[in-house]
């Protein structure tokens, strides 16, 4: 839901940022694309088309576009709403790593994902819900993929 799908990649990347590649308000499209390449080149994007369609790439490398997208502008909270969802497995460990990497700078990352065994290996500390309400909190050593099931699966 981030990405803008009948738009570029570039377009997409730049989105956030258009007032820093920008000179006096006109948008340069070799600037542009200048801009996007580097950061779909560290991401691992595939292919590294700047121009192609977002909608033409993998879901994968819509996802890696999408967070590209955001972690240019540095947040101090990054928020996610099952981020790995639909992705193959590289695209899915590439994603988590870019993640863990927001929350080793620094930033708090908040993601909400029904995926327990990605909880268990990327969160610090993981709340369970049910109805709205906070009904576990699990962290540290103690949580497991197991614990998460059985917190989830605990009746109240």
């Amino acid at each position: 839901d981030g990405g803008w799908l009948d738009a570029t990649a570039t377009e997409n990347v730049t989105l956030p940022v258009l007032d820093k590649i920008s000179r006096w308000g006109v948008l340069s499209p070799r600037r542009e694309v200048g801009h996007a390449e580097p950061i779909m080149e560290a991401l691992a994007v595939r292919p590294n088309d700047p121009g192609k369609r977002l909608g033409d790439f993998s879901g994968g490398n819509q996802q890696k576009v999408v967070m590209g997208k955001w972690l240019q502008t540095e947040p101090k909270v990054l928020v996610l709403d099952e981020p790995t969802q639909g992705v193959d497995a590289g695209a899915k460990h590439e994603i988590l790593t870019m993640i863990v990497g927001v929350a080793d700078r620094g930033g708090a990352v908040i993601m909400v994902s029904g995926d327990h065994e990605q909880l268990a290996h990327t969160c610090n500390r993981v709340f369970v819900l049910r109805d709205g309400r906070i009904v576990d909190e699990q962290a540290g050593d103690a949580m497991s993929e197991e614990t998460l099931i059985a917190a989830c699966n605990r009746v109240s």
